[in-house]
């Protein structure tokens, strides 16, 4: 729902600092979430909640559908091309506008990450002490570290590889197993150029690497870097920093080379930046609220969609918490 506190803190913000603000405050969904997809198009958010799987409404920020899967321990995983990746206890699911693609169901104990590859799902499962990565009932083991609770994953569909990020290291994985290829612990994959973004939450420096870690380049930004994301398909990066003067900073940066092409202000630094495939929807992921952001360029030829009437949102009876 619209965050009248929200948008008073950014206006805050935009007077304390100067920069291009190209990023434009769209709606705020009040939630814990548990896993934020994207549609392509970002005009809807996949979300898991406490016994709700819901599809949100990004220009309003409230649930339009639920997906009611079987247990109160749901999680999105995914989204790709209309089909939404998401986990209850024992087992992967697939909703489609349908709805929940019940003869579809993956009996898997202990997912920690999936995705759709170009060559089916892959998916990471297991504990610490005995982690796999599993391809059509085919498992094969893995470093611990790929099965703990902060891992964060991006996915290269075209190759079927996940690239995942530990607090230590980002590893590559595949069917055939993991390789480490990085000591840092954010990454990003840029679709269009084929390539990852890592950085290490806290320092300064981005890296632009090959899928085998051979670097790009290299830009100190001079701030705490705290999430990085790709920028859709656009062959750009987003990173989110701290600021000099207590605020947030999201700055976009060219891909190919690194260079600074402009930044936008925050109230603060905290959450994790997800990118719809188009790159102009940016959601920032907080403990208990998602931020649904326009990033709107004019030389892009693309202008800013509003919808004239609200959707139907779903009310709190509506909604299904199993």
């Amino acid at each position: 729902m619209r965050n009248a506190s929200l948008i008073a803190a950014l206006a805050l913000a935009a007077t304390a600092c100067t920069s291009e603000n190209e990023l434009r405050f769209v709606s705020t969904l009040d939630a814990t979430t548990h896993g934020v997809a994207l549609s392509e198009d970002g005009n809807n958010s996949h979300v898991g909640m406490s016994g709700m799987t819901c599809t949100v409404s990004t220009e309003w920020g409230c649930p339009v559908d639920d997906a009611d899967l079987p247990t109160e321990e749901e999680r999105v995983l995914d989204h790709f091309e209309g089909l939404t990746l998401a986990s209850s206890a024992g087992a992967v699911h697939q909703i489609d506008a349908e709805g929940w693609r019940r003869t579809d169901d993956i009996e898997v104990d202990g997912v920690r990450a999936a995705r759709y590859t170009n060559q089916g799902l892959l998916l990471l499962r297991g504990e610490p002490e005995a982690c796999f990565v599993q391809t059509d009932n085919v498992q094969t083991s893995v470093p611990g570290a790929l099965c703990a609770t902060d891992v964060k994953v991006q996915v290269d569909r075209d190759a079927g590889v996940l690239y995942a990020a530990t607090g230590k290291a980002v590893y590559t994985v595949s069917d055939e197993g993991a390789d480490k290829i990085e000591q840092r612990d954010l990454v990003a994959w840029d679709r269009r150029l084929e390539q990852l973004y890592t950085a290490t939450d806290g320092e300064s420096t981005l890296h632009a690497t090959t899928r085998d870690g051979r670097e790009v380049w290299t830009v100190d930004l001079e701030l705490p870097i705290r999430s990085i994301a790709a920028r859709g398909n656009k062959g750009q990066v987003l990173v989110l920093t701290d600021s000099s003067d207590g605020f947030g900073l999201l700055h976009r940066l060219d891909g190919e080379t690194g260079r600074p092409l402009s930044s936008s202000d925050l109230p603060d630094s905290a959450g994790e930046i997800e990118v719809s495939g188009n790159g102009h929807t940016v959601a920032i992921i907080r403990d208990e609220e998602v931020h649904f952001f326009s990033l709107v360029i004019d030389r892009e030829g693309e202008s800013e969609v509003v919808e004239e009437n609200p959707p139907s949102c779903l009310q709190d009876d509506r909604i299904s918490a199993d």
